[in-house]
């Protein structure tokens, strides 16, 4: 009671000033543990007023060290005490710390400058837990559990805060950002030249998009895939291009082609007398050796009309073509038979009658043609081919595929006959030696010849006539064979 009726007297005797010195007020939630009696002296000097700036940074460890450094806003105020800011023994609701974000200059207070893209985020876009790196600060802040409060900490490298949405991960090592990018946006690099690099861009790849070239790949640890633009291995074409002679070229790609377009050639003529055909999957022989290369690999040079390439799919737009050559000689030239060989023996091979040295003669000889088809015998061996394979019209091919093969069929104009023997075989009277008849048996036909008839002569009774169509036969049958139809009147009468 005495000590408290002493307390109470010392109150009551001193002045407005001096009493707030015994009792100020309930402290704000930030410094709530320092309430009562006990504590004044954590925060306050006896004898004088406010609280003390040495006692403040005892506690503000990451304030005084940014304050010793000379670095952030507090050590702007110089001059200025903690309290005369921070206001404290107004209740556990009043804010100690007010902080207008909408007029704080952050070139003035902290040294660093925002512009272009950094004027966009908010402040708690950037001063976040994640990307607080100093040490003191992060310890500090969870002591005191104030990562969603505290503005300290953050580092002023682009890569600090930019190493999830890095796409270069560690390629550059501690080369700066600023080489090659601006505050204004990170998808684009203004600042970059590839005339720098080892590789100069020339030609057409001045127009190829970054992305064409430096793919995006996986790198251990990155959140997600990195584009690759260091250690791109540089003036090797087959890096970016596909070969699309499958190495077969003994050249370099720079020896044909430049960067102003990879379908023209530097130097055709250079190319085409140096190129050597043998290193593809058609050797060049006989007729071909000597064949300008646009017969082939030129659709508008064509010197022939028999020529008519297919094409492999994709080579539309390739300087020199490559022929689909899945179909043999077809794939090139026009098969003037149209068809016929598709069934016969081996296949509608061009080889099996041609060579590359030269297309004719064929090699299809006589011992073929009777051991494949019609056996040649006597004069039938001397006739020319066209002679029986005629061409069906004017201008086709030869018809090697005969519809028949009895002997009207080729001797039709010279049947001197007139289609008296229909049905019988020319072969019961001729040889292919000669047309003409060798020997005759006329005692094989309904009349045989007896007594003096032997010796009369055969056009004695197969006389020559006139046929409708204004030519001559002679007539062998029908006859008659009465005595009368010969004799006549000079027949002697019986007596």
């Amino acid at each position: 009671m005495r000590w408290a009726a002493a307390v109470l007297m010392l109150v009551t005797m001193a002045s407005p000033a001096q009493a707030q010195l015994v009792s100020p007020g309930k402290l704000s939630a930030a410094h709530a543990q320092l309430d009562g009696m006990t504590n004044c002296t954590k925060c306050h000097d006896l004898g004088k007023r406010g609280a003390s700036d040495t006692k403040c940074l005892g506690c503000h460890t990451t304030i005084r060290t940014r304050i010793e450094a000379k670095e952030g806003l507090h050590a702007t105020y110089t001059g200025k005490s903690c309290a005369s800011c921070h206001k404290d023994h107004f209740g556990a609701d009043f804010a100690v710390v007010r902080f207008d974000t909408a007029r704080f200059d952050h070139k003035k207070g902290t040294g660093y400058e925002l512009r272009l893209g950094h004027l966009e985020p908010g402040c708690r876009d950037c001063h976040k837990e994640s990307l607080i790196a100093d040490p003191a600060v992060r310890r500090y802040a969870t002591e005191q559990k104030i990562f969603s409060k505290t503005y300290l900490g953050l580092p002023t490298g682009c890569v600090d805060c930019h190493r999830v949405d890095n796409v270069h991960g560690e390629q550059f090592g501690t080369r700066k950002c600023t080489a090659c990018h601006t505050e204004k946006t990170w998808e684009e690099a203004p600042l970059f030249s590839h005339d720098s690099t080892d590789y100069v861009l020339t030609g057409a790849h001045r127009d190829v998009k970054c992305e064409g070239c430096h793919k995006e790949r996986t790198v251990p640890g990155m959140p997600k895939p990195v584009t690759q633009y260091a250690n791109v291995k540089a003036g090797t074409c087959q890096t970016c291009h596909v070969d699309p002679h499958q190495g077969r070229m003994r050249q370099t790609c720079q020896s044909c082609h430049n960067t102003e377009s990879w379908t023209r050639l530097t130097n055709r003529n250079a190319f085409e007398s140096s190129f050597d055909h043998a290193r593809t999957k058609f050797k060049l022989v006989g007729a071909h050796a000597h064949s300008q290369c646009a017969a082939c690999h030129n659709p508008t040079a064509r010197p022939s009309a028999g020529v008519k390439i297919a094409f492999a799919a994709g080579q539309a737009k390739a300087m020199y073509p490559a022929p689909r050559t899945t179909n043999g000689c077809a794939s090139c030239h026009v098969d003037v038979h149209e068809g016929t060989f598709a069934k016969s023996p081996g296949g509608p091979a061009c080889q099996n009658c041609h060579g590359e040295n030269t297309w004719l003669p064929a090699s299809y000889d006589l011992a073929r043609h009777n051991r494949e088809s019609y056996v040649l015998t006597g004069a039938h061996v001397a006739v020319a081919c066209i002679s029986c394979h005629k061409p069906t019209r004017e201008g086709g091919p030869p018809q090697f595929k005969l519809p028949s093969r009895d002997c009207i069929s080729c001797h039709r104009e010279a049947d001197p006959h007139g289609g008296q023997f229909v049905g019988r075989a020319c072969t019961e009277c001729h040889s292919t030696d000669s047309f003409k008849v060798p020997s005759f048996d006329h005692a094989k036909t309904r009349y045989p010849l007896d007594g003096a008839h032997k010796d009369v002569a055969c056009a004695k009774c197969h006389s020559v006539i006139a046929t409708p169509n204004g030519s001559t036969m002679t007539r062998y049958r029908p006859l008659e064979m009465t005595c009368k139809a010969c004799h006549g009147a000079a027949i002697p009468r019986r007596s």
